[in-house]
């Protein structure tokens, strides 16, 4: 009798032994095969990188993520939160093996343009997407950092009701990327990223002739910016909007161009429309013979101008040549003639 109740404890023994590490998430071994060492490497393609990368490794399998944060080689870093086991090594990322995605995304806790939501929690990738994003600073039309970078020629966007993001060039842009899914195996793996700034540049070129005044200066105004970008999805959400303000400066002759670089664009819903999202104004501030000075404010819906009339644009550079001449003279300003799309200026 003994003998046969000894023979089915070690059974009872054995049988546990073997679920406990036939089951990696059940698995509780410091050293567990099952876990895998990541090393990580990022390809810059030139660009001078000196914010922190934040990486979030995620295996769907068991709903499992950490959060790490690393130097832009990913050389030095140490875990955020929820590393896999107890024995954290200095510079060491360690994950679960198996199927796995990554998250990473440049971090700057004082970035002027953005602030991170979700991004140092690890639980937030099994909300899949929109549940880590980046949301745009609002800032409003009289704040220091639009009126130093503008001037006074932004007064004459002041009614128009808007909150304000700041364009690309005033602030360091943020870097993402969210890989495939990886297969990740126990021991050492490596891994090399090639994170790409979230902001797409809208490049502008107009036709804007003087006779009989001098341009001062030239501000632009666009609507339509979204106030999020999703990390996962790597696109621009929609559901609310701002606008953005641009420099516009002469590339000789009677030609001028600018640039937006923001997270995205929604066009209008219609080609009619000269208020809400996808509307470009001018403010142009002009000198004439006398010099005396004023600021012609004209707009133009950008609908006719999008290939394809996308509803959100983002991702892809692109070019708007807006041909719809302005004429300026000391008699006004002239807006009469139709782009090559049938799109023309609306004086305001």
């Amino acid at each position: 009798m003994n003998k046969i109740l000894r023979n089915i404890a070690f059974g009872i023994v054995a049988s546990l032994s073997f679920a406990a590490c036939t089951d990696v998430d059940l698995c509780t071994n410091e050293e567990h095969p099952h876990l895998a060492v990541v090393e990580l490497d990022y390809d810059w393609n030139g660009v001078e990188a000196k914010d922190s990368m934040v990486v979030l490794p995620y295996r769907g399998m068991s709903a499992w993520g950490c959060a790490y944060i690393c130097t832009p080689d990913g050389a030095n870093g140490r875990y955020i939160n929820n590393a896999p086991d107890s024995t954290v090594l200095k510079d060491t990322l360690k994950v679960k093996a198996g199927e796995l995605r990554f998250l990473t995304v440049s971090y700057d806790a004082n970035n002027l343009g953005f602030s991170y939501k979700n991004v140092f929690n690890a639980a937030s990738m099994k909300y899949g997407s929109g549940a880590i994003y980046i949301q745009y600073k609002p800032y409003k039309l009289n704040s220091a950092l639009l009126q130093d970078a503008y001037g006074k020629g932004i007064a004459a966007f002041e009614n128009m009701g808007y909150n304000y993001v700041l364009n690309g060039d005033m602030f360091n842009p943020i870097y993402s990327q969210y890989t495939d899914v990886m297969n990740i195996s126990s021991g050492v793996n490596s891994i090399e990223f090639a994170p790409k700034s979230v902001l797409t540049n809208f490049d502008f070129n107009f036709d804007i002739s003087a006779q009989g005044v001098t341009v001062d200066n030239i501000v632009a105004h666009l609507s339509g910016i979204p106030y999020r970008y999703n990390l996962t999805s790597e696109k621009p959400l929609a559901d609310s909007t701002a606008a953005v303000l641009f420099d516009v400066n002469s590339s000789g002759a009677s030609k001028y161009s600018g640039r937006a670089a923001v997270a995205g664009l929604l066009r209008a819903a219609n080609s009619e429309s000269i208020n809400g999202a996808g509307i470009l104004t001018l403010a142009i501030s002009v000198t004439n013979g006398a010099g005396s000075t004023k600021v012609y404010k004209v707009a133009t819906n950008l609908y006719n101008y999008i290939p394809g009339l996308e509803a959100l644009l983002g991702g892809a550079d692109r070019k708007f040549d807006i041909d719809a001449p302005i004429v300026i003279t000391e008699n006004g300003v002239d807006v009469s003639a139709e782009s090559t799309t049938g799109a023309r200026w609306i004086k305001m």
